[in-house]
């Protein structure tokens, strides 16, 4: 057995498999730690978010969402016990538990046996699981058109200032 160099040692990080070495400067250690971190999950049946979802990162769903998710370049997987009201855009969507909502994936779309889904999906390859409740309409054939439509909804709405809204809201109702 060889003994290794301080610049050829390996550290393994807490809770994964994945190697860093010692001998690189602290920066691009920390690129490379954080670049190897397993996909994000939004764990715990109990985890409920209403609002949207913006993700960097493939993402694991186990609690409920009602809201959008947007994770365009990345992959989204519902987890059995998880149930999501509300659009997906990703490059691969899984379903496991509830969908209720609007997919659209540039990659493809899997509807697992156990899954219950509702709603439309838009994307070049879809799979449906024997044994899986789907009910709703696949639209390979719109993806570019719809994807440029979502771009532009989500760069209008992240546009619009938070201190207009209030002051829309507020000249919109009568004075007393």
């Amino acid at each position: 057995m060889r003994a290794c160099s301080k610049a050829s040692a390996i550290r393994r990080p807490a809770g994964g498999d994945r190697k860093i070495r010692i001998g690189r400067s602290l920066s691009a250690r920390r690129r490379h730690f954080w670049l190897t971190i397993g996909p994000m999950g939004l764990h715990g049946r109990t985890i409920a978010i209403r609002g949207n979802v913006d993700c960097v990162e493939d993402v694991l769903i186990e609690g409920r969402i009602d809201g959008n998710i947007w994770n365009e370049h990345h992959a989204v997987t519902v987890g059995a016990d998880a149930v999501v009201k509300g659009d997906i855009v990703a490059r691969i969507i899984t379903v496991r538990g509830e969908m209720d909502g609007l997919m659209m994936a540039s990659g493809r779309v899997d509807i697992m046996d156990e899954a219950r889904v509702t709603g439309r999906v838009i994307s070049p390859k879809f799979m449906l699981a024997e044994g899986a409740s789907f009910n709703g309409k696949v639209e390979p054939q719109h993806l570019d058109t719809a994807m440029r439509v979502a771009r532009h909804r989500r760069a209008e709405s992240s546009a619009e200032p938070e201190t207009a809204r209030p002051a829309a809201a507020a000249a919109a109702s009568p004075a007393r």
